[in-house]
């Protein structure tokens, strides 16, 4: 059961990273690629709703994988699961680095990501 809660909920914030992947991509094309794109998501991607359900997903994604971590003796996984486990345990890092780096989302900063963006280039 617990596996499946972490799959729905990978999925979801997976969709997420992959319309955010998109835009990076599209800043191959210019300026105004990119800021088109971002443009029409950002009202989808930081309306209420949807922030606080990529919140949640990603916090039962969290929960779930650290209580399997706990629960699930490592002798039982396959090579493949212990890669897997490990992964999700660096993961966390990168995750906790974002928000505390202030790439927390639209409730938690409203910044002007794309000339951050572009000035990196």
């Amino acid at each position: 059961m617990m596996k499946q809660i972490q799959a729905g909920s990978g999925a979801l914030f997976a969709a997420f990273v992959f319309v955010h992947l998109i835009n990076t991509f599209l800043a191959a094309f210019g300026i105004a690629a990119y800021d088109g794109f971002q443009g029409a998501v950002r009202v989808v991607y930081q309306a209420f709703f949807i922030e606080m359900l990529l919140l949640g997903a990603l916090l039962v994604h969290l929960v779930v994988g650290i209580t399997r971590i706990v629960f699930e003796p490592i002798r039982s996984l396959s090579t493949r699961a212990r890669w897997h486990r490990d992964a999700g345990v660096f993961g966390q890092f990168g995750v906790e680095g974002g928000f505390a780096g202030g790439g927390g989302g639209g409730a938690m900063s409203r910044g002007t990501e794309t000339q951050v963006f572009f000035y990196c280039l």
